[in-house]
């Protein structure tokens, strides 16, 4: 549980990270260069510590499948979240995100068989209602509406490719039993390319890089490399092969309250009561939640 606490607390570091990057990058050169640079870090190291496994991965069959997952959760989702970040707070980017469980809900029954029994529901509902509060603490930012609609169904896009992506991960390594290092680099390389093919085409100020800030982007984008792609991917790939797909998305709800935190020890925002209830309300759900998936899996063992 502890692990699941920090890497959303990672997880909440890299809106911070993306919003200034933002500023000087366009978004497709922003993940395409943080991915492929990432993906080949993880490469080079399989390479070097574990090289039988990685001539291993380059079989076709596998290969298409690590290729679909890249594209999918890392190109696509990737690239709408960062969409939808640029046109609205850090804080309601968050909120939306909160919407996880639901797909990954919906997701994990239609391609995994997986089934939620009442308290799960339950528990859900109760996370999803602890978010609200602190939605509340951040209403009253002005946004043009067609903005915020595009930015919104941006994000929205970015979490269903997200937690499909997820699920695909998660059958990667738990059924064909794939090493999540090789998976996650690979995925990395391919989404990176399509990200940085993408903003060549599509991106202007390629003279040679569309960069305004060159110090700002190596150190933010360095930055947002080891915290989300070298330590958050593997990290999430290891927890799931312990917690289900479902679980991880509600305990992603922690996303907004660490976003809170970060909002008052560095931007110098107060916290409202509105931070302790949804932190009160999110808690409850969330161990509602995984008692109920304790046991779910103690009756399936005996």
């Amino acid at each position: 549980m502890p692990l699941v606490v920090l890497l959303y607390a990672l997880f909440a570091s890299l809106f911070t990270f993306s919003k200034a990057t933002l500023e000087v990058s366009p978004p497709c050169f922003l993940v395409g260069s943080r991915m492929l640079i990432s993906g080949f870090v993880l490469l080079l190291t399989l390479f070097i510590f574990k090289r039988e496994t990685f001539l291993r991965i380059w079989q076709r069959r596998i290969l298409c499948d690590y290729v679909l997952f890249g594209l999918i959760a890392i190109y696509l989702a990737n690239i709408l979240e960062v969409w939808g970040i640029e046109v609205m707070s850090s804080s309601r980017a968050c909120f939306i995100f909160s919407a996880c469980p639901f797909v990954s809900a919906i997701l994990s029954y239609l391609v995994l068989g997986e089934s939620l029994g009442s308290r799960q529901l339950a528990g859900i509902s109760v996370g999803f209602i602890g978010v609200l509060p602190l939605q509340l603490s951040s209403s009253g930012e002005s946004f043009e509406a067609s903005s915020l609609f595009g930015g919104t169904a941006s994000l929205l896009t970015a979490t269903v490719a997200g937690c499909y992506g997820w699920i695909l991960l998660q059958r990667l390594v738990k059924v064909h039993s794939q090493p999540l290092l090789a998976v996650n680099g690979v995925a990395m390389l391919a989404g990176g390319a399509a990200a940085l093919i993408h903003s060549y085409c599509f991106e202007a100020g390629w003279r040679p890089f569309p960069v305004a800030d060159y110090w700002v982007f190596i150190v933010n984008t360095a930055a947002m490399a080891i915290i989300s792609n070298c330590i958050c991917y593997n990290l999430y790939g290891y927890l799931l092969q312990k917690y289900s797909a479902t679980f991880m998305s509600l305990a992603g709800l922690m996303t907004p309250i660490f976003a809170s935190i970060y909002g008052s020890l560095f931007l110098g925002e107060q916290l409202t009561w509105h931070f302790f209830l949804s932190f009160a309300l999110f808690a409850c759900g969330l161990m509602l939640f995984h008692t109920s998936e304790i046991g779910v899996r103690a009756k399936r063992r005996a």
